[in-house]
């Protein structure tokens, strides 16, 4: 068995890609090609959903009017994912927050604030 063999029945067993390219010591975009050819079209996916819990938390945020962007750190997910959520629920964007995220990016001190505070979500 190679190792793009091997990493396909760690997939299958549940083993995340990340965990798998660092276990492997190869790129992601590598181990993205590895899982292709070796999984059935249907098992492989590049990325997972969102569990349950964190699509439903990722639903009240954009509710409540959090940005794209802190909704996905909050949750582990990428912001289009967020942007997609955002539209099959009917939520419109929020463009006030991006005002509030631009006087933040251009303000060392609130930047720092929020580089302090913001959640910290699953790592890509």
């Amino acid at each position: 068995m190679n190792n793009a063999q091997r990493a396909a029945q760690l997939y299958r067993e549940g083993v995340t890609r990340l965990e798998l390219t660092i276990r492997f010591g190869v790129s992601e975009r590598t181990m993205q090609r590895w899982l292709r050819k070796e999984l059935d079209s249907g098992e492989y996916r590049a990325s997972r959903p969102l569990a349950p819990e964190a699509r439903a938390r990722a639903v009240v945020l954009c509710r409540d009017g959090v940005p794209d962007g802190w909704v996905a750190e909050d949750v582990g997910a990428d912001p289009a994912t967020i942007r997609k959520i955002r539209r099959e629920e009917g939520i419109p964007p929020t463009p006030e927050w991006k005002i509030v995220a631009q006087q933040i990016r251009h303000n060392s001190i609130l930047a720092g604030y929020h580089a302090d505070l913001r959640p910290r979500g699953r790592t890509h």
